[in-house]
């Protein structure tokens, strides 16, 4: 049973993945790989390798990501680790969400 809403992003565009997301931002950010590697302190043969899928990235890299680009941690965390999932075989969805700070 295809499970796909046909409204869906996934149903009309693909699933996320972590390929998706960083071209798509460095493309909406109008960056260049060379600009967008220089940015995150990377090199850009890191990038072009994400953006083809053929490298992923940890949370260190998925936290200073997040805080170059100004997207969500959970969000980035939750690309990178459903597709991995999807990659294992796995057909679950994971939702990320960070613990509130408890008042002191």
């Amino acid at each position: 049973m295809n499970t796909k809403n046909k409204n869906s992003l996934d149903f009309k565009y693909g699933r996320m993945t972590l390929a998706r997301f960083l071209s798509s931002y460095r493309i909406t950010a109008e960056l260049t790989q060379t600009e967008l590697a220089k940015k995150l302190g990377w090199s850009k043969g890191n990038v072009c390798d994400i953006e083809s899928g053929r490298r992923t990235i940890g949370t260190e890299r998925a936290k200073l990501l997040s805080d170059i680009t100004e997207i969500p941690l959970d969000y980035i965390l939750e690309i990178i680790l459903n597709q991995q999932l999807y990659e294992a075989g796995v057909r679950k969805h994971v939702k990320v969400e960070f613990e509130k700070k408890k008042a002191t």
